[in-house]
């Protein structure tokens, strides 16, 4: 599935804007009216999102000194995130998980395609990582998707939904770190051309579990490059991680 052609991106954006001068949208981070119907975020909340900034990792994505780093050898080459995951960074994650909503997801591609080093969409295919089919079922929002096709709009570059994901239906969020990186927890299919390159995207990096276990898929089908974007970043403590053979 690919981006939508400009003429459809316009017309969606026209709507939005008209639909808010009747139920004017209200910021989600401090619940002020915001400038306009599309936006997300009132400008001070924008200008106040924890953007990681300073020397980050290439490959774990969290600030500098991560020695050692708990992505050494986790099965993408090189990974980007735009936030801290906290506060307003969490508002917007929760929104865009319980409603799919196009603003949300736009605001929150903003930020990964600004934080993206020059080049980082060279090429690639834009590839959400999948739900379990039980928790799509239940909220009706298949959130990474809605994160890639707003990405796709924004860089150009193809969005393919070809992951699927099985295993038991156990939620990552809250779990901890021995249950997010149990063996058989996360079980991905996929189908892949030959030689693919591919961004990874999702919403939230912490762990890496999860990333690991669909990028794992994805080089196993075929994907001849890896790198990973997500919306945010749960800086953890480094000691805690598992041993860098659990990936």
């Amino acid at each position: 599935m690919f981006a939508e052609p400009r003429t459809q991106l316009f017309l969606r954006g026209l709507v939005s804007e008209i639909i808010g001068l009747i139920a004017p949208s209200l910021c989600l981070g401090c619940g002020c009216e915001t400038l306009w119907a599309s936006d997300a975020l009132c400008p001070d909340c924008h200008e106040a999102l924890g953007r990681l900034s300073g020397e980050l990792c290439g490959k774990c994505a969290q600030p500098l000194p991560c020695e050692p780093c708990p992505a050494l050898d986790a099965p993408w080459q090189a990974a980007v995130a735009a936030c801290g995951h906290g506060g307003t960074a969490t508002e917007l994650v929760t929104e865009l998980k319980q409603s799919g909503a196009r603003r949300v997801a736009a605001a929150m591609a903003a930020e990964i395609s600004a934080a993206a080093p020059l080049g980082f969409w060279d090429s690639c295919a834009l590839v959400p990582v999948a739900p379990h089919p039980s928790r799509l079922r239940a909220s009706g929002v298949d959130h990474a998707f809605e994160l890639a096709q707003a990405l796709g709009e924004l860089t150009g570059r193809p969005v393919i939904r070809t992951l699927k994901r099985g295993g038991p239906a156990a939620r990552q969020a809250g779990a901890s770190l021995k249950d997010r990186t149990a063996e058989g927890r996360l079980k991905f299919s996929c189908q892949l051309p030959p030689a693919a390159r591919i961004a990874l995207i999702d919403d939230v990096y912490t762990s890496g579990s999860t990333l690991a276990s669909a990028a794992r898929c994805l080089a196993a089908n075929g994907a001849e490059s890896i790198r990973v974007a997500s919306f945010s970043r749960a800086v953890i403590n480094i000691a805690s991680v598992p041993g860098r053979s659990d990936w």
